[in-house]
């Protein structure tokens, strides 16, 4: 059954370049804008040298190939620096969270009350 999927997706490919339905999109990066964020993009940076990564601009567009290039390699970085984060352990203190929750809601409490009676001393 799965051969016969597999056929029938190959059919219809050579379908649609058959009727010339190909290359009718084209990927154009000039109404595109990326934002990195700053410690993303300096770690990126600091990387360039370790992958081949080719113009990100090439005759006033965005290179969309380059752009997901180094996507792909950010993504990686920030991939290895979670399971650095991870080895080392890190967990999280429901009980110590909660204790914080509590003692900052008290805080809270008590300046709203003294903003109260602040204003009535008014």
């Amino acid at each position: 059954m799965e051969t016969l999927t597999f056929l029938q997706k190959e059919r219809e490919v050579v379908d649609s370049v058959v009727k010339g339905h190909v290359d009718l999109y084209t990927l154009d990066g000039t109404s595109v804008s990326v934002s990195i964020p700053q410690p993303l993009l300096q770690k990126v940076e600091k990387e360039m040298y370790k992958f081949p990564v080719g113009n990100v601009y090439e005759e006033g567009k965005l290179n969309m190939l380059t752009i997901i290039q180094l996507l792909t390699k950010a993504l990686e970085l920030l991939l290895h620096e979670r399971r650095q984060v991870d080895k080392k352990g890190f967990k999280i203190d429901l009980q110590d969270l909660e204790g914080n929750n509590r003692f900052q809601n008290e805080t809270l409490l008590g300046l709203k009350s003294l903003r109260q009676k602040l204003k009535c001393d008014d």
